[in-house]
């Protein structure tokens, strides 16, 4: 934000709460989970020890995460939700419903990765000249911690 505002920069990449201060500053905003259907705009990340020390640690969250995205997903707890943002983000109203109503769109039902985006992501980090070596999506990705 700082840069666009001292014109370094003439785009960049925004988390709430920044983004809102860029709609009050007037700024263009470009939503890529509207461009980018197959972007990967949240993730889960682990690393190799935990999951192979503690696999059950990894299915408990899994299973966390997909209950808390259809809480969350679902029309009737829309107050709910709203409330439990404003008073963790120590967020205004109106604030907490802008920024869920950005992020509804964006989460992946049970944290599933989205494949096409992780291989969007790997080519376009290739084309910028930052990775210099082949990523095998296996390597990269472990599936079998999804609810079923």
């Amino acid at each position: 934000m700082q840069t666009l505002q001292q014109g370094q920069s003439a785009v960049t990449i925004l988390s709430p709460l920044i983004d809102l201060k860029a709609d009050e500053l007037g700024y263009k905003r470009f939503l890529m989970r509207d461009e980018l259907k197959t972007y990967n705009h949240n993730m889960i990340a682990a690393s190799g020890d935990q999951i192979k020390n503690k696999p059950e640690v990894i299915y408990a969250f899994m299973a966390a995460e997909a209950e808390a995205v259809t809480f969350i997903k679902d029309k009737a707890n829309r107050d709910e939700v709203i409330k439990i943002v404003m008073e963790q983000m120590e967020m205004k109203q109106a604030d907490a419903e802008k920024s869920l109503d950005f992020v509804l769109p964006a989460l992946a039902d049970q944290g599933k990765i989205n494949m096409e985006g992780i291989k969007w992501a790997i080519d376009m980090v290739k084309e910028a000249g930052v990775l210099k070596k082949e990523i095998s999506l296996d390597k990269l990705l472990d599936e079998r911690f999804y609810v079923k």
